[in-house]
């Protein structure tokens, strides 16, 4: 069998025999598909708008997809059907072929919804947005090309104008996503042959939930400009830098990844 029969063999594969895959993707495009339905050019909050809440559930689909064993460990021995990971245990299957229909899977559904949200932005591309701490705003117009105030009608406050911000916000979370992908592919090879592994990962899963939320109640009370924000503005100012390196990186990450699974497959 040809490589490339190979690929979409092992990618229907890991589909048919992981059906919890769907029901994490349901969790994972609530918030996504209720911005596919939004037409309006207001957001109540920039900050609120650029935090992904279902973000975390990138790394709970990396684990059932790119490690199923180590996914059914904190679930018990009842969903081991699930995984599909006795067909695995030939050698007459590339192992870095193996991880790569698995990576592509969880790209392709990490991807999905926010390029649809992305496509959907095109049609109302502006955005309007409020922005309370002063620090943040000062940086969002000088750093957005064509963000300008505007007073809204009967209230005497200001809007922040974004041309296109819609797009932009759409291929900030998008990149996030990418990145997630990525890092969680990296996180779960280098704790793999780790003995308390399970543990390992989901006392990081919950530090990075909670302390992402002590971070942001912080940067409200202090009054400064949240790092994810800062970053955003970063982003909009050098968009083909952040692109070019993010490709560089998933690159170099994937071989990385493809080649750590094939030696501790051997081991």
């Amino acid at each position: 069998m040809s490589t490339p029969r190979q690929f979409w063999t092992l990618l229907k594969f890991h589909v048919s025999v992981n059906p919890f895959i769907g029901f994490m993707l349901i969790a994972f495009g609530v918030q996504p598909i209720m911005a596919i339905f939004d037409s309006s050019t207001y957001h109540s909050d920039l900050s609120f708008s650029l935090f992904v809440q279902n973000i975390f559930f990138v790394l709970l689909l990396g684990l059932w997809i790119l490690a199923p064993d180590m996914a059914q460990q904190s679930w018990g021995r009842t969903l081991s059907w699930s995984s599909g990971t006795e067909f695995l245990l030939t050698r007459a299957i590339s192992r870095s072929l193996i991880y790569r229909t698995r990576a592509v899977l969880l790209y392709a559904l990490v991807l999905l919804i926010p390029v649809l949200s992305l496509v959907q932005a095109l049609k109302q591309p502006d955005l309007k947005v409020t922005e309370f701490q002063k620090p943040a705003r000062q940086m969002c117009l000088a750093t957005i090309a064509g963000s300008v105030l505007e007073s809204e009608p009967g209230t005497g406050s200001s809007l922040i104008f974004l041309p296109w911000g819609k797009v932009l916000v759409g291929k900030w979370q998008a990149w996030l996503f990418i990145i997630s992908a990525l890092a969680t592919q990296i996180l779960l090879m280098l704790v793999y042959p780790l003995k308390r592994r399970t543990f390992i990962f989901y006392a990081l899963f919950f530090i990075l939930i909670f302390g992402h939320v002590w971070i942001a109640f912080l940067d409200v009370h202090n009054n400064v400009v949240p790092p994810v924000e800062h970053l955003f503005f970063v982003f909009a100012s050098h968009q083909m830098l952040f692109w070019g390196l993010t490709v560089i990186a998933v690159v170099i990450g994937q071989l990385w990844c493809e080649r750590r699974f094939a030696a501790l497959e051997h081991q």
